[in-house]
């Protein structure tokens, strides 16, 4: 049993006065999240799950989107450096037809796609204390979260990348960041 935390997810973006960084809390039990917390404090959301009883923002459910690839926007790293040293899974996104969205903040960028705003979200450079939260906020939003390989994130091993779509778009972005 494990609480992960990130008081200021997206710090660069706090510190530059950017509205998308998040903190973050998650419960996870034999490598598996099952509670999670995040807090918007420019927007004053909440959005909170629990394993089995959906996700929702300030009380609200939340769904994500049903759109395929091609029909909706993947939020991508908001380090540009990190793009152009490696373009390959941008450009295979690109190719297929959707539309990308570079910010800052690993928990906002995975909310949005819990509310149905993205359609996913990839992003090398991700630990534990990124993505545990929004992990299930995400699943329990209908999405889906995986490794780069489609595999499941395990929590009790260092991992440094994730994947958040909402099910329809997740096979394109596994075979985006296999071009890594």
């Amino acid at each position: 049993r494990r609480w992960i935390c990130d008081p200021i997810d997206g710090t660069k973006a706090y510190v530059w006065g950017v509205p998308t960084a998040m903190f973050s809390l998650g419960f996870v039990v034999d490598g598996k999240p099952l509670i999670g917390v995040a807090y918007d404090q420019f927007l004053d959301a909440l959005y909170e799950a629990v394993r089995g009883g959906g996700s929702f923002c300030n009380g609200a459910p939340i769904r994500v989107s049903r759109k395929r690839l091609d029909e909706g926007y993947v939020a991508i790293t908001g380090s540009p450096e990190r793009t152009i040293e490696d373009p390959k899974p941008a450009q295979y996104l690109i190719d297929r037809g959707a539309r990308l969205s570079s910010i800052s903040g690993a928990v906002y960028k995975a909310c949005l796609v819990a509310q149905g705003a993205f359609v996913g979200y990839f992003e090398a450079g991700l630990n534990a204390h990124d993505v545990a939260a929004a992990h299930v906020i995400v699943e329990e939003a209908g999405g889906t979260v995986s490794a780069p390989d489609g595999k499941p994130l395990e929590y009790s091993k260092p991992f440094r990348s994730a994947i958040f779509s909402n099910g329809a778009a997740h096979q394109a972005l596994v075979e985006a960041m296999a071009r890594r």
